[in-house]
């Protein structure tokens, strides 16, 4: 919820540690509710670390995944989007891949029950 008070930007430069590369796709996709056309294809995101291409592609997949979704399912909602998104890039962050399913998971039952 504090990302949403103070702004994606602001929250992704002041609360998540990753390279300054990624904290421009991270803005870039949150703020913009939309997807990267292309991500890992751009040389840029190549050369970042493999956890942080990890991360950035789950999160960009997930954001095409809630653009072209028409499903009006209660479970499937903007939270479970939402939610998925985020603790699949705090678990990641956190301490790699297995910590990001486990964020992913924790991430879809909070975002789909509380939007």
């Amino acid at each position: 919820m504090g990302a949403k008070l103070v702004g994606y930007d602001v929250y992704i430069q002041n609360n998540i540690v990753v390279s300054s590369s990624a904290k421009t796709y991270l803005g870039d996709i949150m703020s913009n509710e939309t997807f990267i056309n292309g991500l890992e294809l751009q040389q840029q995101y190549l050369q970042l670390p493999l956890n942080e291409q990890e991360m950035l592609s789950n999160l960009n997949n997930n954001m095409k995944n809630f653009q072209n979704s028409i499903n009006d399912d209660s479970f499937f909602n903007d939270g479970f989007w939402n939610g998925s998104s985020v603790g699949n890039l705090v678990g990641i962050v956190a301490c790699g891949p297995l910590c990001g399913v486990a964020g992913w998971i924790i991430g879809v039952v909070i975002g789909s029950l509380t939007k």
